[in-house]
């Protein structure tokens, strides 16, 4: 808890209303600790955050794994602590996602995957002079296509020169709860 700085804050009937007045205090206040509370006082006693947050990082590095990070770490520093990239690593496809990019991007996808499908039932209901509305085979077809597109592997992708990073010719990137970078191995073949 923050004992520096505790609320109490009172609510004394002033007529036909309720006056309210907030009075700040510490626990080395001993006057302030050693007043008695009266009914309907509310005491706000503040706690200090402790979450973590964490990221990822994965594949050809020395140490891969989840690593906790301090506020505005870098993604520099990230491979630093996990001793840099192997003999194998292939750091030009690396990979960075990250969580609260993939949350805005899958809400964008649903809404327009919803509304693609609204137009698919408009232009199936309408039917003009001589026109015939759409095969119910190719409707569901095209609902089967909608609902199966897996694309939560490919959210939240920035594209970054990791390299360049390391080396510190690249504007570097602060890291957010939920980063998760993978580094590759290098291929022997062309694809």
């Amino acid at each position: 808890t923050y004992t520096t700085d505790i609320e109490l804050i009172r609510s004394d009937l002033d007529g036909k209303e309720y006056k309210i007045s907030n009075t700040n205090a510490s626990t080395l206040d001993t006057r302030m600790m050693s007043s008695s509370l009266r009914p309907n006082d509310l005491v706000n006693i503040k706690k200090i955050s402790r979450e973590v947050s964490n990221v990822q990082i994965l594949g050809e590095v020395f140490f891969p794994g989840t690593f906790p990070i301090s506020k505005n770490e870098t993604l520099r520093s990230l491979i630093m602590r996990a001793g840099s990239f192997n003999n194998k690593a292939f750091p030009k496809a690396a990979v960075f996602q990250r969580q609260s990019l993939a949350a805005n991007e899958l809400k964008r996808f649903n809404k327009a995957q919803a509304e693609i499908k609204r137009k698919i039932l408009l232009a199936s209901q309408t039917k003009g002079v001589g026109q015939e509305t759409f095969n119910p085979e190719v409707l569901n077809q095209l609902d089967i296509l909608l609902q199966t597109g897996n694309t939560s592997l490919s959210l939240g992708r920035i594209v970054v020169d990791i390299q360049a990073i390391v080396d510190g010719t690249s504007e570097d990137i602060i890291l957010e709860d939920g980063d998760t970078l993978f580094i590759p191995k290098a291929q022997n073949t062309v694809s």
